[in-house]
């Protein structure tokens, strides 16, 4: 059976409600759903049996008004609040995902649960991007809070539109309960600040849990940080297809990645979850039914710069197919390291007796992997370990996981790897040369098939920042023509900076991105409708410059 992260993430700075005060009564919540929480267990579990995305939570199909639902306050002194109550009953946990987020410089936005036990927030104008697209960490508890608070004084109009409420039905890790059951991962699991992680310190910072918005709900995999040969630190990571499969473009924009999300001990201390990076882009994929075919690997982008303040490591990886020998820093002799996230919990490692060449679907595409014993206990994967990587000896990535059979109740079943050589040039068409790992990860076409990992800002290691213009000019961006029949031409300065060009329709929507990788973009306009757009084109810095188009059909 394959093997997916089925729960979503631990909240992100979540603190409890005593640091915000009430001002006046929640008004009654709203219920939006009606869902059996049994019956929603049944079907997920029964999808996995047939090699599905493992579900942890699913659409509430719910748009939110600021302007007809919820209750507005307005204050003698000029401040103003809103606040909106719902409820989705049986829940584990609740989130909103925002279709388009724009909050005024100086302005909060609070979501907690309605019991004010739990509260995530404030958030503000730091949350406001060019795609508009904004995802709530997840409150605890069946009923929830939106509040808005504007103060006297502030500049501008808040904009918020919501693609729908998630309800989680399952594998919900509530941190407020002390003891909980059937939400973590299976107790042979080894965590990665237990003994058997201290010679992979830089590894795990490298190693993310996705958290995928797809068709009907939201599922997770792993994934890894991955360097590229031009060591320009570019947010790539490195995960299975059969984990984004089910996702739309418009999916993994609000879908996230987690970084560092561990206990501080061994087995012990409660890990941090503020690292988390909202929106991402596919840049790749095997093309394979999710290893029926091929290899099972998706390369994915972050849609935005990784803070500076957050620890991450851009992992190495060997394309050469040599099959790994005993790894000489390891105590137990072991020929592979997976970092993990087995069931959503926090990040595990397990140690592998045996890595050799083997067959999941297509044959000779992945490796076959046989867990060991260690000195915690014994490390094996679980659905959420998905995408996943296995570290070579050398310290680099060489598999992602696809699935097996490997459970703390089964701890020899193999599990299997697609291999990192078969990504990078050996998977069969459909996967085009620009869907090949060698591309992106190789992008001078320098012919390495091995790199080390790196870590930003470091002079001992060659992933550096890039120098960043100050400032995107007006006169770098060039459209021809801007009255528009069927395409136009988007030429930029040449330099290193520029990343990314974004078109919205006059009511502020995103109506198509495009990501450069020369200085020219065509825009194929044949099917927009004829009116006023605007054309945003990004640096790495967040400065940006937009220009107007007119697109009239003759």
């Amino acid at each position: 059976m394959r093997k997916n992260l089925s729960r979503f993430l631990m909240a992100s700075g979540a603190i409890l409600f005593l640091s915000i005060t009430v001002q006046s009564q929640i008004i009654d919540a709203e219920v939006v759903s009606n869902f059996d929480n049994e019956q929603l267990v049944l079907n997920a579990i029964e999808g996995e049996k047939q090699g599905q995305m493992s579900m942890n939570a699913v659409w509430v199909n719910k748009q939110i008004d600021m302007n007809t639902m919820g209750e507005w306050e307005y204050n003698a002194d000029g401040s103003s609040r809103w606040i909106y109550s719902f409820k989705s009953p049986g829940a584990l946990a609740l989130g909103v995902v925002f279709s388009y987020y724009n909050i005024p410089e100086g302005a909060e936005l609070y979501f907690y649960s309605a019991d004010k036990s739990w509260l995530e927030g404030p958030f503000t104008s730091a949350q406001n991007h060019n795609h508009h697209i904004y995802r709530t960490p997840e409150v605890y508890g069946d009923a929830a809070v939106l509040e808005y608070r504007q103060p006297a004084g502030v500049v501008g109009n808040v904009k918020l539109e919501t693609r729908g409420i998630l309800h989680f039905f399952r594998m919900v890790d509530d941190p407020r309960a002390e003891q909980l059951k059937n939400v973590e991962s299976d107790p042979c699991e080894v965590d990665v600040n237990c003994p058997e992680g201290d010679a992979w310190a830089n590894e795990k910072h490298a190693v993310v849990r996705l958290s995928l918005i797809m068709t009907g709900g939201a599922g997770l995999c792993s994934g890894t940080l991955v360097n590229n040969t031009a060591m320009d630190c570019k947010g790539y990571i490195l995960t299975a297809m059969h984990c984004t499969e089910s996702s739309s473009d418009a999916d993994l924009l609000s879908s996230s990645a987690r970084f560092n999300f561990a206990k501080s001990g061994c087995g012990t201390g409660l890990g941090t979850s503020t690292q988390n990076s909202v929106g991402l882009y596919l840049r790749a994929d095997s093309n394979d039914g999710g290893g029926t075919t091929g290899s099972d690997f998706a390369l994915i982008e972050l849609q935005d710069a990784i803070p500076a303040s957050w620890t991450v490591y851009y992992a190495g990886w060997d394309a050469t197919d040599n099959v790994p020998v005993a790894i000489q820093d390891s105590l137990y002799g072991a020929k592979v390291v997976g970092i993990h996230h087995p069931a959503g919990d926090y990040m595990k490692i397990s140690h592998a007796s045996q890595a050799v060449k083997g067959t999941w679907q297509a044959s000779d595409r992945h490796w076959k992997v046989t867990w060991m014993q260690t000195e915690t206990n014994w490390g094996v994967t679980e659905g959420g370990s998905s995408g996943s990587p296995i570290f070579s000896p050398s310290h680099q990535v060489i598999g992602t996981l696809t699935g097996g059979g490997s459970y703390c109740t089964a701890q020899t079943a193999n599990d299997y790897y697609g291999r990192v050589a078969k990504h990078w040039t050996g998977n069969f068409n459909p996967n085009t040369a620009d869907q090949k790992l060698k591309m992106w990860l190789d992008p001078g076409n320098l012919g390495w098939l091995t790199l080390n990992g790196a870590s930003k800002g470091t002079s001992a290691l060659p992933c550096q920042p890039v120098d960043v213009k100050e400032e995107l000019q007006f006169n770098d961006v060039v459209v021809y023509p801007t009255i528009i029949e069927n395409s136009f031409r988007v030429t930029v300065a040449n330099n290193p900076w520029i990343q990314t060009a974004v078109v919205f329709d006059a009511n502020g929507r995103e109506v198509e991105a495009r990501k450069f990788n020369s200085n020219q973009l065509e825009f194929d306009a044949s099917n927009w409708a004829d009116g006023i757009y605007y054309l945003s084109v990004r640096q790495n810095n967040g400065s940006y410059v937009t220009k107007k188009l007119v697109v009239a059909h003759s």
